[in-house]
Formats: structure tokens, C-alpha cells, sequence
């Protein structure tokens, strides 16, 4: 999982710590939103936002040690900001008029309890378990990032593609049909309101705030793996550079696979350069 939900802690990273992201849509959005909550006006949200992505993520001639993955035109970057704010300011217009109001999340754990784990175990089959683990665990999310956490339909999520990716599942008719083993379990149910809705709730979560916990989720790359190691795995490990949990293929395998590459490259930059001394 990529996304950000500790946006609070993100972005004191962003604008205090002069972090730089990679990626030029998690910056943009999220201080998009950070000027809309703190009460910007429209114009003032796109020139802070327009000037931060220029400085950064515009595209320049001979950049060196370029810490981005790709460079923009302005014309780009002024596009994907203007999207941006008409976005957060049409979201924040209508969560006023439900008496809410467009916040930052903060969501540094998950709980999963020995309750909600045992009726997981039920299941007895592990493609099912851990696709009902990777439910719970965002339907968990999405209730904690909602305003109204007392509804329901909240405890829920939608069964799209991210689902079965974060379960390590191809998003195929077979595996879609996962979901409807889920239901004559018990374990979810279909939206009332609308049949036909990809929105399943998830009945086993546990509404009980004193119940045991099993698990801590605090990492949210590949998080399904966390189900892996309550079963007992032996091959779910972390990475010794990035702690991303990952499953090796050997015993000796220390990285995941993004690392690997890193090293590699590293090993064959220092090669070059020593064979190039020595000439």
C-alpha cells in the first residue's frame, strides 16, 4: 500500500524537513489540501502549490543527481495543481453542507484483534483468509479516516482491483468470486442500498475497543504479509535497508527486490570506478 495516511506527518516532512518525494502527486495533493484546511483562498492555494512544484519537479536542462523521478513541463504541473485545488475546494464545499469538515489524517496503526483473527481462521483456506485480512485491515482505514465513524456503512470497502492486489490476488473473475464465498460465510455482506455496489460491509470486525490485540499493523507496504507471520511463515522477512516485509526466495536473501537492483547498481558503479583508477 502507498498511500499516505499520516498526511499530518507527511507533510512536516514536506514543508519543515525539506523531504523530497519522488513522486510530484504526493506532494502536490497533499499540500493542496493542507493550504485548503488551513483556510487558504483559491488563487493563494494554486500559486504556493504551482511555486513548491516548479522548484522541484520542473523540467530544466542538465539536471544532475536528480532525486525525482520525472520532470515536468510548467504547463504540466499547472494542470495537475489546478485538479487539485478544484478537487479539495468542491470536496471541501460539500462536506460543509453535511456539517463536516476536510481534514488531515493521521493514522499510524491498526489493530487486529485475536477475536476478529479466530473467525478469520474459520475460513480454513488461506487465499480467502488473507483476502479477508487485507478487507478488514481497510475497512479499518477507511473508518478511521471517515468523519462519521458511528456509521456503519463505514465499516466497510469497496472490492475493487487494490483489494486483490493487496492481497497478492490477480483481479480475475475466479478470485471476484472469492467475495461471494466471503458472503455465504457470513463475513461480509452486500451494500442495502445498492445491490450491485462493489461496497461489501464487513461484519466480523470487532466493535469491541477492549478486546485483545494480536496484531499491530505500522507498516502498510505489503501489509497482508503481517497475516502471513501470525499463521507462521518462515519467509516473510524485513529488508535490511528499506523494512519493507517481503517474501524471500533463500535464506540468505536480505533485500527486496527494489534494494537488490539499488545494490547491484552500487556494486557495479564502484567497479567501474576502481577499474578506472587503476587505468
Amino acid at each position: 500500500m502507498e498511500k499516505i495516511l499520516n498526511e499530518k506527518k507527511y507533510l512536516h516532512k514536506i514543508i519543515f524537513e525539506n523531504y523530497i518525494d519522488p513522486n510530484l502527486f504526493n506532494p502536490i495533493r497533499l499540500l493542496v489540501k493542507y493550504y485548503v484546511v488551513n483556510g487558504l483562498d483559491k488563487r493563494k492555494v494554486y500559486n504556493c502549490v504551482l511555486r513548491y512544484a516548479c522548484n522541484i519537479y520542473k523540467k530544466v536542462d542538465k539536471i544532475k543527481n536528480d532525486k525525482v523521478n520525472k520532470r515536468y513541463e510548467e504547463e504540466e504541473l499547472e494542470d495537475i495543481v489546478k485538479k487539485n485545488v478544484n478537487y479539495y475546494f468542491q470536496k471541501k464545499k460539500k462536506l460543509i453542507k453535511e456539517n463536516k469538515e476536510l481534514r488531515l489524517t493521521d493514522i499510524d496503526q491498526i489493530h487486529i484483534t485475536k477475536n476478529e483473527l479466530y473467525k478469520i481462521s474459520m475460513l480454513s483456506n488461506f487465499e480467502l483468509e488473507r483476502l479477508a485480512y487485507v478487507m478488514l485491515v481497510l475497512s479499518k482505514i477507511g473508518r478511521a479516516k471517515s468523519d462519521n465513524c458511528q456509521d456503519n456503512v463505514n465499516y466497510g470497502v469497496f472490492c475493487n482491483r487494490e483489494v486483490f492486489e493487496e492481497a497478492f490476488l490477480s483481479y480475475s473473475y475466479k478470485n471476484k468470486l472469492l467475495i461471494n464465498e466471503l458472503k455465504q460465510t457470513g463475513h461480509v455482506s452486500p451494500n442495502q442500498e445498492n445491490g450491485k455496489s462493489i461496497f461489501v460491509k464487513v461484519l466480523f470486525a470487532d466493535k469491541d475497543e477492549d478486546s485483545e490485540v494480536a496484531i499491530t499493523i505500522t507498516d502498510f507496504r505489503n501489509f497482508a504479509y503481517t497475516y502471513d507471520q501470525f499463521r507462521g511463515s518462515k519467509v516473510i522477512t524485513k529488508c535490511k535497508i528499506c523494512g519493507i516485509t517481503f517474501q524471500k526466495k533463500s535464506k540468505g536473501h536480505k533485500y527486496c527486490e527494489d534494494c537488490q537492483k539499488e545494490k547491484q547498481l552500487e556494486f557495479k558503479r564502484k567497479s567501474i570506478n576502481k577499474k578506472r583508477k587503476v587505468m
